[in-house]
C-alpha cells in the first residue's frame, strides 16, 4: 500500500510530494481530494446517461403518440436540468402538439 501512495504522490504532486505540501496532513489531504474526485466522477456520467435515456424516451413517446411518456420523461428531464436546451425544445414541442 506504501508503494502504491507513493507512486500516487510522484504521479499527481509537483516534485513527487516533497515540499509540496507541508507534512503529512497535507498529503493526506491531497490523497483524500484526489480519491473523492475518483469517487463522484461515476456519479456525473449516471446522470448523464440517465437524462440521455429519458430524452430517447421523449422521443419514443413522440414517435408512437404516447403523450403519458413524453409528459413522464419531461417531469423527470426537468427535475434534472430545466435549463438544458434539448428539454427546453421537447417541451415546446409538447406544448406544440397539446395546442397550448
Amino acid at each position: 500500500m506504501r508503494k502504491f501512495t507513493l507512486s500516487l504522490m510522484h504521479a499527481f504532486l509537483p516534485a513527487g510530494g516533497r515540499n509540496a505540501l507541508p507534512g503529512k496532513r497535507g498529503v493526506s489531504r491531497a490523497l483524500l481530494g484526489l480519491s473523492l474526485g475518483m469517487a463522484l466522477t461515476p456519479l456525473a456520467s449516471a446522470a448523464t446517461s440517465a437524462q440521455q435515456q429519458l430524452l430517447e424516451q421523449v422521443r419514443l413517446g413522440e414517435a408512437t403518440h404516447r403523450e403519458d411518456l413524453v409528459r413522464q420523461s419531461l417531469y423527470r428531464l426537468e427535475l434534472i436540468d430545466p435549463n438544458d436546451p434539448q428539454v427546453i425544445a421537447a417541451r415546446f414541442r409538447y406544448l406544440l402538439r397539446q395546442g397550448g
